[in-house]
């Protein structure tokens, strides 16, 4: 059983890549491996459930957890990426209109939160 549902987990896990260097998509899954296979087995060892079903339980938990790890940070690289794609003088343009929103906002309404005082 342990080597049928190995096979699946490779199956469903090689395809994936979180950046383009194979190098760091490796060192990154091992890690994200490490941390599924640590929870599937605490889950499991606490649920008290072991042979056949165990296993199956296991590798399923160790799955999901290593495919949801890899979608989040998959969307964290993304977000990263699309954030520093952001030309420098966009950030400074939308930090000045910030700074100009939280100077003229608390004058054009008195009890704004922004007028209360933190001490």
């Amino acid at each position: 059983m342990r080597e049928i549902m190995s096979i699946i987990f490779e199956i469903s896990t090689s395809p994936l890549e979180i950046s383009n260097n194979p190098i760091i998509d490796y060192l990154i899954m091992g890690i994200i491996g490490i941390i599924a296979y640590k929870v599937a087995f605490i889950l499991v060892v606490e649920i008290e459930i072991f042979g056949a079903i165990g296993s199956i339980l296991h590798w399923t938990i160790r799955i999901f957890i290593f495919i949801t790890c890899w979608f989040i940070l998959s969307l964290i690289i993304v977000g990263i990426k699309f954030i520093l794609s952001i030309p420098l003088w966009c950030w400074i343009v939308f930090g000045l209109c910030l700074i100009l929103l939280i100077i003229i906002h608390p004058k054009k309404h008195p009890n704004s939160l922004l007028n209360k005082k933190i001490i």
